[in-house]
Order: structure tokens, then C-alpha cells, then sequence
């Protein structure tokens, strides 16, 4: 929406010198206030978005049920394409969101399977499960992340990133491969001199 002018509520006049003494500007500081948050460790809370602190979205009333509904018109081939079907699947990325931060890395796992396959295939979604995968040595499974990260190209950053993992990955299998080769060929010459002694 596009405002061409902000409107304050009244009472302008209120002062918030906790908030003022914190940093805030007074504009902002009012806005806070307003809202009843006029001590800085409130005004913290409810700016810094710890994600901790959010709400578990299966806390919803009838969430079972919604979900039940979203997974029975994927099954169906309905296209699961629907608002609410849409709307289950960043449901499943937000909760795998928060099971990241809290370093349940299977957890959130499953939660983004759930998410990508009721549709919400967005390169954070790749880029978070990769991270799991990493998190528990599922190399393979981060590769294969990180690669799709990469084919979308839809986030910068990211990409850079999945990028680097990609090739360090790439460069571990290749030394492991070496070491293998190294080993297996060490094993035939020490086998290879063991038949000699014998003949």
C-alpha cells in the first residue's frame, strides 16, 4: 500500500525516554510506545525477530486437519496448487526454519521434504535442507542441495555459496578417490611382493 502521508496516533505527546535514552528516534520510539513497549528489553524483543521465540505453527487449532486436507489433494493430483496447499507448504519451510536454529538438523530435514514437495521449491528451501545435510555428513545429500541451489540461480548470495560447497565437496570426493587408489595400489604391491617371497 502506498501511503503519501503517515498518520501518529493523538497523543503525540507522549514521551518514551527509556526508548529515546536507547537509540531509538522519536518517531519510532512513539510508535513503540503506542504499542505498549516502553522499556528497551521489550523494544529489543520485538524488533530483533529472534525465531526462537516464535510461536510453533502446529500450535494452530485444526492444524492436523488442514494438513490432512493439503496432503489428501496432492495425493489426489489436484495440483496441491491451491492458496491453502501453498500456504501448508511455507508452513513445513518455517517450522524446518526453526528446527535449523535449534540445531534439530533430521527434524527440520523432514519438515523441508514436506515443504519442497507440497510445492514451496524456493532456492532458500535447497539451501537450508543442504545445510542439514551438511550438519549430519550427508555429503551426497548436500551436493545434490546445493546443486539445484545453483541451477535456479534465483538468490545471489546463496548461489555463491552453494557453489563453494559444491566444489569442496567436489574436491573431498576427488582426494578420497585418490586415497583409495593410493591404498588399493600400496595393497597390490606389498600383495604383489608377498607372491614373490612365495615362488
Amino acid at each position: 500500500m502506498n501511503y503519501s502521508k503517515w498518520k501518529i496516533e493523538s497523543n503525540t505527546d507522549a514521551v518514551y525516554p527509556e526508548l529515546e535514552r536507547a537509540g531509538y528516534a522519536p518517531l519510532l520510539s512513539h510508535m513503540l510506545g503506542v504499542r505498549g513497549i516502553t522499556t528497551e528489553k521489550a523494544a529489543k524483543r520485538f524488533l530483533d525477530c529472534d525465531i526462537g521465540a516464535l510461536y510453533d505453527p502446529f500450535l494452530m487449532k485444526d492444524i492436523d486437519k488442514a494438513i490432512e486436507f493439503g496432503e489428501k489433494d496432492v495425493s489426489e493430483g489436484n495440483g496441491g496448487r491451491t492458496y491453502a496447499i501453498a500456504q501448508l507448504g511455507e508452513t513445513y519451510y518455517y517450522r524446518g526454519l526453526c528446527e535449523l536454529t535449534l540445531e534439530k538438523y533430521e527434524d527440520a530435514i523432514k519438515d523441508y521434504d514436506k515443504a519442497i514437495e507440497l510445492g514451496y521449491q524456493t532456492s532458500l528451501a535447497y539451501y537450508n535442507r543442504g545445510v542439514c545435510k551438511l550438519q549430519i555428513e550427508d555429503y551426497y545429500g548436500c551436493y545434490d542441495d546445493m546443486k539445484v541451489v545453483v541451477d535456479k540461480g534465483e538468490e545471489p548470495e546463496i548461489t555463491e555459496i552453494a557453489s563453494t560447497l559444491i566444489k569442496a565437496i567436489d574436491d573431498a570426493k576427488s582426494e578420497a578417490e585418490a586415497d583409495a587408489i593410493a591404498r588399493a595400489e600400496a595393497k597390490y604391491n606389498t600383495e604383489k611382493q608377498k607372491i614373490r617371497g612365495l615362488l
